[in-house]
């Protein structure tokens, strides 16, 4: 260490059970990573002498990072050494709002505060600032180091605008990605009269242990909205299924392809229901996952590891292409792929590696397919008609 630097990790843990809960499934996440970070709990919280022996620890156990039990680092003599205090500058540096907002609100809220969630004990009188603003609506964090991105016009307020219906379905481990994030980081509707939101409730417990999830009762909520045993059909369905990235991060293989039988189930049934009723269906995904489950070397070998099949299991997403699927009758048979439709196509320059369409193209071919012209700032639809050129 240079001489004057005085640094240290004081604690840490997996993000599956410390702090880095979301949409509110379990506060007691969130309280696990109070006691290490802030109050250097060293009663209620497991201590090393360091990040890299509780790490090895977890190792040890089989546990992959984002199951690393909640820890804290102590000196000789067994203090802390990063027990938060009065006056101390805290950053969350965390850019995504979804896994951050949770402990900003506790770090925000002062002692005597409304907080509901779990017993903070003591509360310092921090200098606190997140990377950026977590939660536009509420404002939390009150103080950030970038403002947030301000994202205009996003489908669901299109499609609000229009008059047109809306329900989103999603388990409550994916929920947040059909309203916080679809939305423009946006919790609320546009227009309540017009929009429903369902949270199916996550099973408990670690994803490999049950990797069908909540996939059938998510199908069972959508299959009463199609066929009107819940009111009338809406204008557009948006639904998450979860397994595909959920039991991707578990880097347990058996779980990834249980996960996987049990979305083809679903989206067998959810095809057959939207198409049948007489409407169309986008099926995509925004990153991939479960498709690769071990590292590969860069010669694309498998990298020998310690999994019962004896490889290296890969538990983050990768840079794989994702596929698009659009079925239906009319309108979809008017329609063609555009292949000349670019996600960089806001990006001054380009990108040399963009290889065509993306995510970012799927937005305008939603809105007209819903027979609704796509904002100016929009990129260009990956759908035009048939037979009228690129």
């Amino acid at each position: 260490m240079a001489p004057g630097v005085d640094v240290a990790v004081a604690s840490g843990g997996g993000r599956m059970v410390v702090t880095m809960d979301r949409y509110g499934t379990d506060w007691g996440v969130v309280a696990a990573g109070w006691r290490a970070h802030v109050a250097g709990d060293t009663e209620a919280t497991a201590t090393f002498s360091s990040a890299a022996a509780a790490v090895e620890a977890a190792y040890a156990e089989g546990l992959t990072d984002q199951h690393i039990p909640p820890f804290v680092v102590v000196d000789g003599d067994g203090r802390p050494v990063g027990r938060m205090a009065d006056g101390d500058a805290v950053v969350l540096w965390n850019y995504r709002g979804d896994r951050a907002v949770e402990m900003a609100r506790a770090l925000d809220t002062p002692a005597g505060g409304e907080w509901p969630h779990f017993d903070r004990h003591t509360v310092p009188r921090l200098r606190f600032a997140g990377m950026t603003v977590y939660d536009e609506e509420a404002g939390v964090p009150a103080a950030a180091l970038v403002p947030p991105v301000s994202v205009e016009q996003p489908v669901g307020a299109v499609v609000a605008a229009a008059g047109l219906t809306r329900l989103c379905v999603a388990e409550a481990k994916k929920y947040g990605h059909l309203c916080y994030f679809f939305n423009g980081h946006r919790d609320t509707p546009f227009d309540p009269a017009l929009e429903r939101y369902v949270k199916v409730r996550s099973l408990p417990g670690r994803d490999e242990n049950h990797p069908a999830m909540a996939t059938a009762a998510v199908v069972e909520r959508v299959l009463d909205a199609v066929h009107g045993r819940d009111g009338p059909t809406p204008d557009l369905l948006c639904i998450n299924l979860a397994n595909g990235d959920m039991c991707g991060h578990t880097g347990v293989l058996d779980a990834a392809v249980a996960g996987m039988e049990a979305v083809d189930a679903a989206v067998s049934r959810l095809l057959a229901a939207v198409v049948g009723a007489g409407g169309v269906a986008v099926v995509t995904a925004d990153h991939g996952n479960v498709e690769q489950m071990a590292v590969l070397d860069e010669a694309g070998v498998v990298v020998p590891g310690d999994t019962p099949g004896m490889w290296t299991p890969l538990t983050s997403h990768t840079t794989a292409t994702v596929p698009l699927w659009v079925v239906g009758g009319t309108p979809v048979g008017e329609m063609a792929i555009d292949e000349g439709a670019r996600w960089d196509a806001a990006t001054p320059g380009g990108d040399s590696t963009c290889q065509g369409p993306g995510l970012a193209n799927v937005s305008a071919a939603v809105l007209h397919l819903l027979g609704l012209e796509a904002p100016d700032g929009y990129l260009p639809s990956v759908l035009v008609k048939a037979n009228k050129g690129v």
